[in-house]
């Protein structure tokens, strides 16, 4: 990977080592109480809002690759996210409150 695409590996090696960028990837856990259960991605305004990335989430045995602005979540589904990490923690809080 480092020969055909060198910036992309660049870039993913310093964001995962870098000290003062503190960038992860989380899953978040959709619990049946959360107030994310029917909305979509859209309606919670996930990028723009907590400034995460959703890269994919898990339900059941399917994955749903950069689910688009009318994809719904529900219980159960596994978000899996990008973002810095204050984001992500804001981002479960919210995903997690009741």
């Amino acid at each position: 990977m480092t020969i055909l695409k060198p910036v992309t590996v660049d870039y993913v090696d310093t964001i995962f080592h870098d000290r003062t960028e503190q960038y992860a990837i989380e899953e978040v856990k959709i619990e049946p109480h959360s107030s994310f259960v029917h909305t979509s991605v859209g309606d919670q305004a996930v990028k723009t809002r907590f400034r995460v990335t959703i890269i994919a989430i898990q339900r059941q045995d399917a994955i749903i690759g950069n689910p688009p602005p009318d994809e719904r979540f529900c219980a159960g589904d596994i978000v899996i996210v990008f973002g810095e990490k204050r984001a992500l923690e804001a981002f479960e809080q919210a995903v997690n409150k009741k």
